[in-house]
């Protein structure tokens, strides 16, 4: 009986290490590489309009990561302007840009977000590199 007990504890321990060690397998535990690049657990209203350190009237959009969808799938905003990325959904996501010269998030677990400026005018398509069919793009005017 002693024996039994201690056969299911020593199970119940090494249960609770694998969960743990399963949950932290998508912390974000990489920092950002570009300066325009954070990942963090604040909210940022959609279209809010603010003076970049120029004077320049820049516009921030919001994309909604949520039921393994980006929502809007395209987001318009002007040069200069800043994307964020809000993980809504119930598993970790990535915002992972097709060209290399864009910054890539580390993955993002539910509730952190992840938000970029764009220089340059253009269309920059990203994806989920956790599940590659989730798709979306950012297009930058003038």
């Amino acid at each position: 009986m002693k024996k039994t007990i201690y056969v299911i504890l020593v199970l119940i321990v090494l249960g609770a290490v694998a969960y743990y060690v399963m949950g932290n397998k998508y912390a974000n535990t990489n920092s950002p590489s570009n300066s325009q690049t954070t990942t963090s657990n604040t909210p940022v209203q959609n279209n809010v309009t603010a003076p970049d350190s120029t004077g320049t009237v820049v516009v921030n959009m919001t994309v909604d990561i949520k039921n393994f969808a980006f929502n809007p799938l395209t987001a318009q905003i002007k040069k200069g302007g800043s994307v964020v990325w809000i993980n809504n959904d119930s598993v970790a996501h990535t915002i992972t840009f097709n060209s290399s010269s864009m910054p890539s998030s580390s993955v993002l677990s539910p509730g952190q977000s992840f938000t970029t400026t764009f220089a340059t005018t253009g269309t920059f398509s990203y994806h989920c590199s956790i599940h590659p069919m989730m798709q979306g793009s950012v297009v930058v005017t003038n």
